[in-house]
């Protein structure tokens, strides 16, 4: 007897069960449907039938107080507001925190704005739907004078309905810009070559759909597009400059000399390495483990003493561009030893003069007084001292040399303001960072501060120099052939 007796009240609560679980569907489903309907986005639909709707009615241009545009604008404004594939944006900011706003548009171009009105506070049901009512308190057709532009590559046309407009020269590109027009044209782009373009509309610009791809590489970098070898413009920097426009997505494939090569897209960054050396002869480089090969030259500082001096000190540059992040440079010296480099740095300069002292050597500063000499040119400079006075303190056919002789007969020395010496006419004086570059040629920085007072009206006047002077050995005298002025942050 027990058994029929379980067997019934296993039927009674799986059925029982059964129904609370076709319950629980059931309001699931309700509350699904009501989050549905309650959506904003629902009333944003609602809005764009009720826009549709309302532009049927005789007074819909005073109801809204739209501008009076001719016939045929207001016939294309209706259409656009009756079209059946129109799309709603939402809006933010501005509104209250019971307020919602959306753009319904044709495309991209805006009709109508939407204020949705909450009706209620929002209501959370079983911990995870949360709604609030919504409806639609105005909808406000959007009709006015827009202003549209275009910046396409130069050569490049734009026509608005069937009108070349025309462009203004803007860097090697063409800016258009149409004004005052209340409904979106229709725009047609062409290439320098007459090939139709097809266009994107976005914020009131006309978007060409072309490939343009700009880049700046170290020559070493070669770039090939399509299969075919690209020549950069050659920038002030040494680096190269690539400008890339096709109609069609170009094939970019660019090779280092290391045999790497990367395909760019014109969006992702490239795994570039770019450095620059500068060594003593005989100091060894190499990249990846692999040894590189430099160019031998003379010092930039050292530049203007070329062929006045015997064995400047050479060094060797080495331009090191590789398709590769953060690829290993080494550097030993002639001994083999390895020298550090500072990290974070695109070049390194470790290059070094014979010696570097202080103050200038006592034999050196018994044949030459560098602070005179440095002095006189500044008087030289100031119509003090005449260009015989100073040229017997320099080296015939030095670039200073040369400098001087200019000067001397220049406009320039004419307009130089007429003026006194102050007693002491120098002050802060400061000889130092003696550098001795070849035993026939050092360099030397000098500083001070002239004092003059002018003839008219009396201002005094203080002319400071901070410069490095180069002086080479001529028979058993030191003359000056050079000077170059030291930066405020050091050498």
């Amino acid at each position: 007897m027990k058994k029929p007796i379980f067997k019934w009240i296993y039927l009674a609560f799986t059925a029982l069960l059964a129904v609370l679980v076709l319950v629980a569907l059931l309001y699931v489903r309700g509350l699904l449907a009501d989050y549905e309907a309650a959506r904003p986005e629902r009333q944003a639909e609602l809005a764009m039938e009720l826009l549709a709707k309302e532009t049927k009615e005789s007074d819909y241009w005073k109801k809204f107080d739209l501008p009076q545009v001719d016939a045929q604008t207001k016939a294309q404004f209706i259409a656009l507001c009756q079209s059946e594939d129109l799309n709603y944006i939402a809006q933010t900011g501005r509104f209250a925190e019971d307020e919602m706003g959306y753009i319904i548009r044709k495309g991209s171009f805006p009709l109508a704005e939407v204020l949705l009105k909450a009706k209620g506070p929002a209501e959370t049901k079983l911990a995870v739907f949360t709604t609030r009512e919504w409806a639609v308190e105005k909808v406000v057709p959007l009709l006015e004078k827009r202003e549209y532009t275009a910046t396409l590559p130069e050569g490049f046309k734009l026509w608005a309905d069937g009108k070349e407009l025309k462009a203004k020269p803007q860097g090697g590109t063409g800016k258009f810009t149409l004004a005052g027009v209340y409904l979106e044209p229709q725009f047609k782009v062409t290439s320098a070559d007459g090939t139709e373009v097809g266009h994107t509309i976005k914020n009131f610009r006309v978007i060409p759909d072309i490939y343009e791809y700009s880049l700046t590489l170290p020559a070493a970098i070669k770039v090939e597009v399509d299969g075919e070898g690209m020549e950069g413009a050659l920038l002030q920097s040494g680096r190269m400059r690539y400008d890339i426009l096709r109609l069609k997505k170009p094939t970019v494939i660019l090779s280092d000399l290391y045999g790497n090569q990367e395909i760019y897209d014109g969006k992702s960054d490239l795994p570039l390495t770019h450095k620059t050396l500068r060594t003593p002869a005989g100091f060894t480089v190499t990249l990846e483990g692999k040894a590189v090969a430099g160019a031998e030259e003379i010092a930039p500082e050292y530049e203007i003493l070329e062929g006045l001096v015997k064995d400047l000190p050479k060094q060797v540059c080495y331009e090191i561009a590789i398709l590769k992040a953060d690829a290993a440079i080494a550097v030993a010296d002639g001994e083999g030893k390895a020298v550090a480099l500072d990290k974070g740095l695109s070049e390194w300069d470790l290059t070094t003069p014979i010696s570097k002292e202080k103050e200038v050597p006592k034999e050196i500063a018994a044949q030459v007084n560098v602070l005179q000499v440095a002095q006189n040119w500044s008087l030289f400079m100031s119509n003090d001292r005449t260009f015989t006075q100073m040229a017997a303190q320099m080296l015939p056919d030095s670039y200073q040399y040369e400098v001087a002789k200019k000067y001397s007969t220049s406009i320039d020395k004419q307009f130089f303001a007429s003026h006194s010496l102050l007693s002491p006419a120098f002050t802060e004086n400061k000889v130092s960072n003696f550098q001795r570059i070849t035993p026939d040629c050092f360099s030397v920085e000098v500083q001070f501060v002239k004092h003059m007072r002018l003839t008219n009206g009396g201002k005094l006047v203080d002319d400071a120099m901070n410069d490095r002077f180069y002086f080479v050995r001529s028979g058993d005298r030191w003359l000056l052939a050079g000077l170059k002025e030291v930066a405020e942050d050091g050498e």
